[in-house]
């Protein structure tokens, strides 16, 4: 009897056991969860610039197109002009005076792939203050608002010609060096 009892109980232990494990993978079920996520996307903007080509000038007015390029992702931008006066030898401390910024004539923006669309819409800002800009005597343009043929974004080259006048018979030779700064916002 003691056999039959130790015979019973280890089959059903083993029923047991294969029970749990049979119940365990017939119990496993699989869940899963769905949840929508959303992302928005921020206005941003960059602006960077190549070197213009060197001017030379005895005397006279004269023009630099300095060429910058705009990545928004925006149709719509407002550009800012600033530019210095032409310091001889980069240097806003020398004795010789500086070129002046011709500023009866406005700043001309040329979007390669825009135009100017609110104002006047013929791309050209107009000088409206003095202003001080890395320790050199400046200039800067009201704000203009362009707008892109490039559906949703405005991601194009854009010229800025800036007019200097040197009008001194007597300017010592050598290089003079000034700055033109495009800032450009989001709308």
């Amino acid at each position: 009897m003691l056999k039959l009892s130790r015979t019973l109980m280890v089959l059903l232990l083993s029923l047991t056991f294969v029970g749990f494990i049979t119940a365990d993978l017939l119990a496993e079920e699989v869940a899963s969860a769905t949840k929508k996520v959303r992302v928005r996307v921020l206005p941003n903007i960059g602006v960077g610039a190549s070197t213009p080509e060197p001017v030379e000038v005895q005397t006279g007015k004269f023009q630099i197109r300095v060429p910058f390029r705009i990545a928004a992702n925006s149709q719509f931008v407002k550009i800012q002009i600033a530019a210095t006066k032409l310091y001889k030898a980069d240097d806003p401390a020398s004795p010789t005076p500086p070129i002046d910024v011709y500023t009866d004539r406005p700043a001309f923006v040329l979007p390669a792939n825009g135009n100017e669309s609110g104002g006047s819409g013929d791309n050209k800002l107009a000088w409206v203050r003095e202003i001080t800009l890395d320790d050199r005597e400046g200039y800067e343009t009201e704000v203009g608002t362009f707008e892109s043929s490039q559906p949703g974004i405005f991601n194009q080259d854009v010229d800025v010609i800036v007019t200097w006048i040197q009008a001194n018979n007597d300017q010592p030779v050598g290089d003079y060096v000034g700055l033109v700064k495009m800032t450009a916002m989001i709308m």
